[in-house]
Parts: structure tokens; sequence; C-alpha cells
């Protein structure tokens, strides 16, 4: 499964987001299952899978700026390194969010394998770059 899609849950703690990230590919977890071991199971589950792409959705539902969203953020900078696959990150206004500003920001935008994309509406297209 080269693809996976986690859903931010509103407030989420990073062992709420890692539960997510385990969730999708069905890697169990119960209520005593600790954080540490909720990613070392994700991160062999994602590499095995073959995971190249993460797509997390309403990324801005994290605010790196509150002890669990800051959690939440050095969450997902860990998986990125460790799982070694593509973070895409989704969500409102994310430009203008704490999420992409800082120290943390800045880890954020520079992770492994991220770019940050330009938001707003696509550029014009000249006539040598046209489509027919």
């Amino acid at each position: 499964m080269p693809v996976a899609y986690i859903l931010v849950p509103p407030g989420a703690s990073a062992k709420a987001l890692a539960g997510e990230f385990a969730r999708f590919l069905g890697v169990p977890v119960t209520a005593r299952t600790t954080q540490a071991q909720i990613v070392d199971a994700v991160c062999h589950t994602y590499r095995e899978a073959g995971v190249r792409l993460v797509a997390i959705d309403e990324i801005h539902r994290l605010n790196p700026r509150t002890t669990t969203g800051a959690e939440a953020v050095d969450l997902l900078k860990d998986l990125t390194e460790r799982i070694g696959a593509t973070f895409v990150y989704a969500g409102i206004d994310v430009t203008a969010t704490a999420l992409f500003s800082g120290v943390r920001g800045g880890a954020t935008r520079r992770a492994r394998h991220g770019r940050r994309l330009r938001a707003g509406p696509p550029r014009r297209r000249g006539r040598a770059d046209a489509v027919p």
C-alpha cells in the first residue's frame, strides 16, 4: 500500500495521532499500549507495507503553541524521519498558522522528504506552456 491517509482529530495528543496512524493500517492498539509502542509498531508496519506517501488532513487542528499540540507536531517530525515516506499536509489556511512558523514550524517545513507548496490559485500558464 503506497499511500496512507490520516485525519487529525480535534485537539489531538501525540498518542491519539499515533493511534490514527495505527488505525489506518490495522495495527492493534489498546488503552494500555504506550505511545512508544504504538510509534514503533506504526513505523515497522508502514515500512513493511511500502508506504511512500502519507497524506495528513486537517493539519490546522494542531497548535504547536500548546504542550499537547507541540508534542503532536514533534511526533509528526519523528514519523517523517522513521517511516521514510513523503508527508503531505492539508488543512485550512495552514500558511497563516503557527504550525509552519517558529522553531517547530521551521523543522516541519524542512522535515526529510518534505516540501512546502505555495497556497492559493494556480499560476497562469503562458502560451508556450499551454496544454492542448
